[in-house]
């Protein structure tokens, strides 16, 4: 009977050693949560607010997680538009080098912000970020000829009306057809 108690007291001066060995060697540091996604402007570096971190840190910082799923430090460089989708997440380590996540993984919308009616010029319409300034949805004019007699076009997409800046060689071509088919019969 002594045997068991004894042995039973020594399990429970093991177990509490072992558990309490185990909440000194757990760092001491909590990192809060981020937001669920967070849209970036392309060639915008990450603006992410830093969540709350509690404890004493040695380290903080951003990391980004690769195509191939390795997690590595955000370098500051700019985003772009392949950066869509990946994952970034926080971390604090101590002076020992144990590291502390944030709660989640924060997913990077990278796209601009458009606002307003579209602007344009010869080539491309596009509409203002309102964020960055830059070109947002931007590409080249979809036109349809207008009537036949006329060489006017109009941009689907942002309304510009366009003259052809072919319209002499057009003519010559069309000329030349007609003189050809003549000849044909």
């Amino acid at each position: 009977m002594k045997k068991r108690v004894l042995v039973a007291l020594m399990t429970l001066c093991l177990l509490f050693s072992v558990f309490a060995c185990v909440a000194i060697a757990a760092p001491n540091i909590s990192v809060g949560d981020l937001p669920a996604t967070q849209r970036v402007c392309p060639d915008s570096v990450l603006n992410l607010e830093a969540p709350e971190v509690l404890g004493e840190t040695y380290a903080e910082g951003w990391e980004i997680q690769t195509v191939d799923g390795v997690w590595i430090p955000y370098d500051g460089q700019p985003l772009t538009e392949d950066d869509n989708g990946k994952l970034v997440r926080y971390f604090a380590a101590n002076e020992i080098g144990e590291y502390v996540y944030s709660g989640n993984v924060c997913q990077l919308v990278v796209k601009h912000n458009p606002q307003g009616g579209y602007a344009y010029d010869g080539m491309y319409h596009w509409r203002d970020c309102a964020d960055c300034g830059g070109q947002a949805e931007k590409g080249g004019h979809t036109t349809l000829k207008g009537d036949a007699t006329s060489a006017n076009k109009v941009c689907q997409v942002c309304g510009q009306v366009r003259t052809s800046q072919y319209t002499g060689i057009v003519a010559f071509w069309e000329w030349l057809l007609n003189l050809i088919m003549s000849f044909i019969g």
